[in-house]
C-alpha cells in the first residue's frame, strides 16, 4: 500500500496540484469557489499525487482500489457539478 514517507510524497503533490488548480480558477474568475468545486479539486489533485508517486504500480494490488473509488469520485463529483450547471443555465433562460 506504501510506505509513509511515499504518502507524504502524495499529499506535498496533491497540495501543490491542487493550488495549481485553484490559482487558474481564480485568474479565469469563471464562476465563484463553491464546496462541490473543492470536492472536485480534492479528489483530482489526490489522483494525481497517487499517479505522480506511485506510477503504474497504483495499478496492482489494495491501492489499485483506493486509486480507482478516487478516480470514480473525481469523475463523479464533475458529472454532478456540470449536471447542476447546465440545469441552472436552462432555469435561467
Amino acid at each position: 500500500m506504501g510506505t509513509t514517507p511515499e504518502w507524504m510524497q502524495v499529499l506535498e503533490f496533491g497540495v501543490i496540484c491542487a493550488a495549481a488548480m485553484l490559482l487558474l480558477d481564480a485568474i479565469t474568475d469563471r464562476e465563484p469557489l463553491a464546496w462541490p468545486n473543492l470536492v472536485a479539486t480534492a479528489l483530482s489533485s489526490l489522483f494525481v499525487g497517487m499517479f505522480s508517486v506511485f506510477r503504474w504500480r497504483v495499478l496492482h494490488g489494495g491501492i489499485a482500489v483506493l486509486f480507482f473509488g478516487v478516480l470514480l469520485l473525481a469523475f463523479g463529483t464533475g458529472y454532478v457539478l456540470r449536471r447542476a450547471r447546465k440545469r441552472a443555465e436552462s432555469l435561467q433562460r
